[in-house]
């Protein structure tokens, strides 16, 4: 409750009179004179009285954690050894920035922004402005698939049976690409040039997917993009794709499924999918990892290693309204936004975001990430607040 000296209560009466209920008075001189109130009429019904309880209990009450999440502050189980199993489960890229994601069945080949062709094309209007789920969640349902054997991109849609597969090389000649196919597009508050495949047959199959006319593809030119999210040293010099601020992103299973279980505790009946699966789609991430681990265990990562691979935690990835909308059909819902807010804090951190700091491979070879992958923790962030590791 906010209290006011009483000497300023009758300084407010004198100067300031006639606040009544209703008005707009709520601030004097800064200070806020009074607290919410929620008022009920003779139309009022039980079940206003339950939705302004759980409102409360929500957003105002704070809670313990609950029982089932056994939260260490040293991110490990106290019967745990710390050489226990952990394993790269699922691996997907997005060749189309915001578009779906190509599921790895093996493995797949890394370069110096991530894995390779990640986030390497984007979809933009006909003035350049880049399109997103956000704007345009049509763009679930198209499939983006990089047939490295077959050295082209292959669009499918999910959306209909109707419209046939397209095709794009991946290799484009000198003379393919001139001055007048280049563009500026924005990324995440960055200005980055893109070449414009200016081809109609594109162009028409993105608009009978979408619905949208002047959709065109754009990809990725040799200007290097920076991260915006700094590493230990401070430095920000990482190179990146058409992603919006990192090379990979990566979510832990255990954590789904314990946002599973607090969803179908919030709501029982939801209609919305939440399966492990599902659900992890929502978060697009690039790795996906399993094991003997706690939930949300990866957010005191400070460094990893993926089979030969060495990684850098930048820290959590925030989320926001995209994990709202459904991978499979494009359809927005209300979660799991709500419940992430509810258990993660305002910033709703989901997942942490990764950059390689070593390729552990023989001079000449391709660095390459492989499902089934060992998973090492070789190092954790201190606790800020109580100095553990």
């Amino acid at each position: 409750m906010q209290e006011i000296p009483r000497a300023n209560i009758f300084g407010y009466e004198g100067k300031f009179p006639g606040h009544v209920c209703g008005d707009a008075v709520d601030l004097i001189r800064g200070r806020p004179t009074g607290a919410v109130r929620i008022s009920f009429g003779y139309m009022s019904q039980r079940k206003d009285v339950e939705t302004i309880v759980k409102i409360l209990k929500e957003n105002f009450i704070e809670n313990s954690p609950p029982n089932d999440l056994h939260v260490i502050s040293n991110g490990l189980k106290e019967n745990r050894a710390p050489t226990s199993s952990i394993w790269l489960s699922g691996l997907s890229l997005y060749p189309i920035k915001s578009c779906a994601a190509q599921s790895i069945e093996g493995s797949w080949p890394l370069d110096d922004k991530g894995l390779q062709f990640d986030r390497h094309w984007l979809i933009t209007t006909g003035s350049g402005v880049a399109v997103t789920q956000k704007r345009l969640p049509q763009l679930a349902v198209v499939h983006p698939n990089v047939q490295l054997s077959k050295h082209r991109l292959q669009l499918n849609a999910t959306a209909t049976e109707v419209l046939d597969p397209i095709t794009i090389p991946l290799d484009h000649d000198a003379g393919e690409l001139s001055s007048a196919s280049l563009c500026s597009v924005r990324v995440c508050g960055d200005r980055v040039p893109a070449n414009v495949l200016d081809d109609v047959e594109v162009s028409d199959w993105l608009r009978d997917v979408t619905g949208t006319e002047g959709l065109r593809l754009t990809e990725q030119t040799e200007v290097i993009r920076k991260c915006r999210l700094k590493n230990v040293a401070g430095e920000n010099s990482t190179p990146i794709s058409f992603a919006n601020e990192s090379q990979f992103v990566l979510v832990s299973l255990v954590s789904i499924r314990q946002l599973k279980d607090w969803m179908k505790a919030r709501n029982p009946s939801a209609t919305l999918d939440q399966e492990a699966e599902h659900l992890v789609s929502r978060f697009r991430p690039n790795i996906v990892i399993d094991g003997d681990i706690d939930a949300f265990e990866e957010d005191n990562w400070k460094t990893l290693q993926i089979g030969n691979q060495v990684f850098e935690s930048l820290g959590p990835c925030n989320r926001c309204q995209m994990v709202c909308i459904d991978q499979k059909t494009g359809e927005k819902s209300k979660e799991p936004l709500t419940t992430l807010s509810t258990f993660r804090g305002p910033r709703i951190p989901f997942g942490i975001h990764l950059r390689m700091i070593n390729q552990g491979t023989h001079a000449g070879e391709t660095p390459r990430l492989t499902i089934g992958d060992e998973v090492t923790i070789t190092e954790r962030q201190v606790n800020a607040t109580n100095g553990l590791q």
